[in-house]
């Protein structure tokens, strides 16, 4: 699965970095006319029991009802008929408090990480221009990284692929940006005692429609750096501040990490290939990185190419101000073992969000903040514990 999306990445940089040679980054790019992405938050049900766990043992409680997030990208082949790839997780875990057994076991508590990748047909039946109902059917992978407890209780780590089945309704509220609700099922699976997860969403995607980028005309009032080169700073020492819970708890989009750093610094080229009038633009990029782990001081060596999505929150004349996002972007990782855990070898993906702004007087500058997440997103049912870096600054020049 890595090494498809690493090829996948890099034809699909190659496609789009052809495609910022035109003179005019508000053409659509082919392979992405009729295409979509967007974000969910999701209540979950994971329907988990006492029948879960090994023979003669229970949980005093077992927390199933989570909110969760979700992540996805798709392609209209026609308007009846589209393509969803997404990803989806709960901010915290499942967890199973108090497990003893008859016995008189010490009671113990563990949680249980689950995360699903989803490639689902997705039939839709337009309604009118601002309506349309849809269902859902496809394969989930199910990732679920179990416990074992000191008094014996058990729920093994497995990877499975189930069917997704689901019925949802979207409506366009402007432009392209559609609302969605859906209600989705990730069937169980008995024999390795994974019970279905029932969810529910609600969320925004956008879809990126030539007919629309027609409408409103070539060119764009605002200015959108094509290239910006940016360096990247971070100590510990210096600038000890971690926002990482926030994201990936109370607004569950992102992840976190068990691996720390102490410092660390980058040299990233980013170029746009694609923008919208005002609110929306796509870039392509390559860094590489320097990096010092906090506890044993392992030195390691990180080179990504990464796709890079910005909301524009404000467009001035000589400011703006952004939030960006990038996710699953293929990565080499130097070393394997970082302060004594594995990280899952030598390939793995790089994520960051955060917030910036392009000043001065043809806006060239740029200044920024952003977390960054080295990880397989924990997709595979082996513990990985990730990398985490809090909170870097970035400086850049774009031109």
């Amino acid at each position: 699965m890595k090494k498809l999306a690493f090829i996948l990445s890099l034809l699909c940089f190659s496609n789009l970095f052809a495609a910022a040679t035109t003179d005019d980054r508000t053409q659509l790019p082919g392979i992405f006319q009729n295409s979509y992405v967007g974000v969910d938050l999701a209540y979950l049900d994971f329907a988990y029991s006492n029948a879960d766990l090994n023979a003669g043992y229970s949980a005093g409680q077992i927390k199933n009802n989570l909110i969760g997030a979700s992540v996805y990208a798709g392609h209209y082949f026609n308007p009846y008929l589209a393509l969803q790839l997404s990803y989806m997780r709960p901010g915290p875990w499942v967890k199973f408090t108090n497990v003893t057994n008859n016995a008189g076991a010490t009671p113990e508590t563990a949680t249980v990480w689950l995360n699903y990748l989803m490639l689902t047909l997705r039939p839709t039946l337009p309604i009118n221009d601002r309506w349309s109902v849809y269902g859902e059917v496809g394969p989930a992978y199910v990732s679920r990284y179990g416990f074992t407890m000191s008094n014996g209780a058990n729920i093994p780590s497995v990877g499975l692929i189930v069917p997704d089945t689901g019925v949802g309704a979207s409506y366009r509220f402007s432009g392209q940006w559609h609302l969605e609700f859906s209600a989705d099922s990730i069937w169980g699976n008995a024999a390795n005692k994974q019970p279905a997860t029932y969810y529910g969403e609600v969320g925004a995607y956008y879809l990126f429609n030539p007919e629309q980028a027609m409408e409103t005309g070539s060119g764009s009032p605002y200015i959108f750096p094509l290239n910006t080169i940016e360096i990247g700073l971070y100590n510990r020492s210096v600038f000890n501040w971690d926002p990482t819970t926030f994201f990936t708890s109370v607004v569950p989009i992102f992840w976190n990490g068990e691996v720390l750093t102490q410092s660390g610094d980058y040299l990233m080229y980013e170029r746009n290939v694609y923008h919208t009038q005002r609110w929306f633009s796509l870039d392509w990029g390559v860094d590489g990185a320097r990096w010092e782990s906090l506890y044993d001081h392992d030195v390691y060596y990180t080179a990504s190419i990464f796709p890079e999505v910005r909301f524009w929150l404000l467009q001035q004349p000589k400011v703006a101000l952004y939030f960006n996002y990038s996710a699953a972007g293929p990565t080499y990782l130097s070393r394997s073992t970082i302060d004594g855990q594995a990280t899952g070898g030598h390939f793995t993906f790089q994520d960051f969000l955060g917030f910036g702004s392009y000043f001065g007087a043809e806006r060239n500058f740029n200044i920024n903040l952003k977390i960054i997440h080295y990880s397989s997103g924990n997709l595979m049912p082996n513990h990985n514990p990730g990398i985490k870096v809090p909170v870097m600054l970035g400086l850049g020049y774009a031109f």
